[in-house]
């Protein structure tokens, strides 16, 4: 019988000097990905909010103009 070889894969990533502890680290994919990326807008989720403001401001005003005319 075989036996299987199990290879190990060994991944380089770039290294970066870090001056506080004088000596180089790898720069972790995680690292470089937050500082350019980009943050999407729902614009739909603004609509929908605003909407709702405005229905429930109009429908205050209602209430109260219909109490002062009763009154």
């Amino acid at each position: 019988m075989k036996k299987k070889v199990i290879k190990k894969k060994e991944i380089q990533f770039p290294m970066e000097f870090n001056p506080g502890l004088k000596k180089f680290e790898p720069v972790l994919p995680f690292r470089k990905k937050s500082l350019n990326m980009e943050r999407k807008r729902n614009w739909w989720a603004y609509v929908y909010i605003i909407t709702w403001i405005l229905l429930l401001a109009g429908s205050l005003a209602v209430f109260i103009f219909s109490k002062l005319k009763g009154a």
